[in-house]
């Protein structure tokens, strides 16, 4: 843990849960809470990318959709426009709070001192 708390960037990949969902994550994330990564779920994949706190999303049709419709504002035109686009988005709504900053990330994973393999 140590040496990865000291190294200027971390590669994480894993799987979580999101409001009953498997969620599927493989970023990269820096010491300045710079990352870029893939966000998946069983329907739809986002690229995000963060350069200090503006964060960048990129993703196909069917996760705009997605998106749109659990906040209750589907519109096919505004589907239509973003898909395929970088779209700058506020850090609180674009889910990577807390995933590009790299010792959050880090306390996270080193809250079970129990399962440390060093």
């Amino acid at each position: 843990m140590e040496a990865t708390r000291l190294a200027e960037s971390v590669h994480i990949t894993g799987t979580g849960q999101q409001q009953g969902q498997e969620m599927k994550l493989d970023f990269s994330v820096d010491n300045q809470d710079n990352c870029t990564g893939t966000v998946s779920g069983p329907q739809a994949e986002a690229d995000v990318l963060q350069v200090g706190q503006r964060v960048y999303v990129r993703a196909e049709k069917e996760f705009w959709e997605n998106l749109l419709k659990a906040q209750g504002a589907a519109s096919e035109k505004a589907v239509d426009k973003l898909a395929g686009k970088w779209v700058k988005s506020d850090p609180k709504q674009a889910g990577t709070e807390g995933m590009c900053d790299k010792q959050a990330v880090l306390a996270a994973l080193d809250s079970d001192k129990s399962e440390r393999n060093e």
